[in-house]
Order: C-alpha cells, then structure tokens, then sequence
C-alpha cells in the first residue's frame, strides 16, 4: 500500500472524461471518468479505481457536488475510519491519506489533480 500511496501522489491528472455505463472487469458500471492513466468508476455505493494496473475496490458516494472513492477501511486502530481517498469535485482530483493525519486530526491532502471534461 505504501506504493500506492507513492504512485497516486506522483500522478498528474490533466484532461479527464466522463463515460456513461462503461464495461469493466464484466461489470456495467454506472459512470467512468479516465484522466491520463486513472480511472475512476461508481455503481451505487461500490467503487473502482485503477492506476498503472493497479486495482482498487473503493466505497464510492457523492457529497453534494463532489465524487468520493474511499478505500483501507481496517488498516488503522478505527475500523471505520478509511485511510484514503480521491475526491473528484469543480474538474479537480484530490487524493488524500488519513494516515498521515496530524495531531489535530486531520487529513493530509497529499496530491491535487486539475482536470477537465
């Protein structure tokens, strides 16, 4: 995972497309979004994200506006807490890493993407 972490933080999103009901790994998602080498799909409440072959089962959900994957739910001493997150809100991408959370709690926003559709 900690790979991941380094992967996601290097990447530079630019130029990012929606597709309704895309076919991936057999299954009809509702909405993908490609945004030079990641993609992102949501069906209901389940979640993809892929980068350089890499796979990701995410937790997806809106929150007004904003397009949340969330993923490493029991990996810290809260289980309900997840450890990360791509929020995809306003053409911008954000990964965040709660592990690196400081003292006062909050999350460490680790990369942020400019994209476009």
């Amino acid at each position: 995972m900690k790979n991941l972490l380094v992967i996601i933080a290097a990447l530079a999103v630019f130029g990012c497309t929606s597709v309704s009901n895309p076919v991936v790994q057999g299954i009809q998602w509702d909405t993908g979004w490609y945004c030079d080498g990641l993609q992102l799909y949501e069906k209901g409440s389940a979640g993809l994200v892929i980068y350089q072959g890499i796979e990701i089962d995410a937790d997806y959900k809106t929150e007004g506006i904003s397009r949340r994957w969330n993923w490493g739910v029991g990996e810290m001493e809260d289980y309900s807490v997840y450890r990360y997150a791509i929020v995809l809100s306003n053409n911008v991408a954000r990964f965040y890493d709660f592990q690196l959370a400081g003292d006062d709690g909050k999350a460490v926003r680790v990369s942020t993407h400019f994209c476009e559709w």
